[in-house]
């Protein structure tokens, strides 16, 4: 049991709430998958009463539930009766008259028989800013489909969740049907996510959960095995730099990261080599867009790992660079990968780690350069150059020709 700042307004109160662990949410995964196949066969009227029911509990207790999640977040009461707890009674309401209604039969496509069926266990991770809202857009969904759950709701401000809990007990959803398990996100919301009893996991949370610490991580244990050493060694992956300039510079880079409030997860500059201008692979997590080894050319095997919201805040901060020359997009979905390597503003994308194209045009945007070497291009961008140069400019466009894309 740890004590919970409670009360906003006053700091931290009486009341604590448990703090799960990984065991914890092993037992709640198991009981949601043990009570599915009687939830499942509830039929979509049943399952709708059971949500109708928990909605006019909520609607009878209005006033208690407004106080209590005022008092547990620290919203007015005048704003958060119709948003914290009206929003997510019209939600519950909306999801058992779906229950009931909703046409989920089968159809036939061809020769086959096309069935819509519940995903089974799904895990539920909310955030503190719409708590109740939040849980009922989840849970509610998930019921209505004949899902049942673990929830792990926001540790910030749960106790209108533990109200809706109560609820869920007096209403007598079946047992292991609904499941919460309250705690911290590194422990519980995990386990959550990585537990093999859980088919599905929907998740809504701030910039701490974008991965950024599993991401250095990882990163970290793979630069690890970067082997430094003499470069006609079988074994090296990483030789010395170019000059004792380089490795001053280097090291100097390091160093700034370090003084500039970054993360530096593996530190390379200790390898072990008794001479040589060796650095070792460094992993840098916490950087902000404005620290320099985020701004700055390092030419050396250090990473600066920066975390985003969104998509659209990951196309931001790779935009805002003063290069341009090259960047790489990962994604599960190549249409997405796709759709953000077209907003880089670089002369190449590597996506999902595709090969280097010699036949490729190679050049940048900003300060990485102005026009494009290599393959077709190249050639092309050579004789575009040349017959400009050679004339004089007639129009606006070709006032402003060094800027513009070459033609292959």
């Amino acid at each position: 049991m740890r004590p919970c700042r409670r009360n906003p307004v006053v700091g931290c109160g009486a009341q604590v709430v448990t703090e799960g662990t990984a065991d914890d949410v092993d037992r709640a995964a198991k009981a949601a998958r043990a009570a599915f196949p009687a939830s499942s066969a509830l039929s979509g009227k049943e399952r709708g009463e059971y949500l109708q029911k928990a909605a006019a509990l909520i609607q009878e207790r209005l006033d208690d539930f407004t106080a209590l999640v005022s008092r547990d977040m620290g919203m007015p009461l005048g704003f958060a009766k119709p948003i914290q707890i009206g929003m997510p009674l019209a939600n519950l309401a909306a999801f058992a008259e779906l229950a009931a209604t909703y046409d989920i039969d089968a159809h036939e496509v061809g020769n086959s028989l096309i069935v819509r069926e519940p995903v089974d266990v799904v895990g539920a991770i909310t955030p503190w800013n719409f708590p109740l809202h939040q849980v009922v857009l989840k849970v509610g969904g998930a019921l209505a489909a004949g899902c049942t759950v673990v929830l792990e709701p926001t540790e910030v401000a749960p106790l209108a969740t533990y109200a809706l809990t109560d609820i869920v007990d007096e209403i007598g959803l079946p047992a292991g049907v609904f499941n919460l398990v309250s705690g911290f996100g590194p422990v519980v919301g995990e386990a959550i996510a990585g537990h093999p009893e859980v088919d599905m996991v929907s998740f809504t949370g701030s910039t701490r959960a974008d991965k950024v610490d599993e991401a250095a991580a990882i990163a970290a244990q793979v630069a690890q095995n970067y082997s430094v050493g003499d470069r006609t060694a079988a074994t090296s992956v990483l030789g010395p730099l170019v000059n004792s300039n380089q490795l001053k510079r280097v090291r100097g880079y390091i160093e700034q990261g370090i003084a500039e409030g970054a993360q530096a997860v593996l530190d390379g500059r200790e390898t072990g080599q008794e001479s040589g201008y060796f650095v070792g692979p460094t992993v840098f997590s916490g950087v902000t867009k404005d620290m320099t080894i985020a701004k700055e050319e390092i030419l050396g095997p250090v990473l600066s790992i920066i975390g985003y919201r969104d998509e659209d805040d990951a196309v931001r901060i790779a935009n805002a660079t003063e290069y341009g020359l090259a960047a790489g997009i990962w994604s599960g979905h190549q249409d997405r990968a796709d759709r953000v390597a077209r907003q880089l503003r670089a002369g190449q994308v590597e996506v999902n780690g595709g090969r280097f194209d010699t036949n490729a045009p190679f050049g940048g945007y900003k300060q990485s350069g102005i026009g494009r070497e290599a393959g077709a291009g190249g050639c092309a961008a050579r004789a575009w150059l040349t017959s400009l140069w050679t004339r004089q400019p007639r129009t606006g466009a070709e006032r402003n020709w060094p800027h513009a894309e070459p033609n292959p």
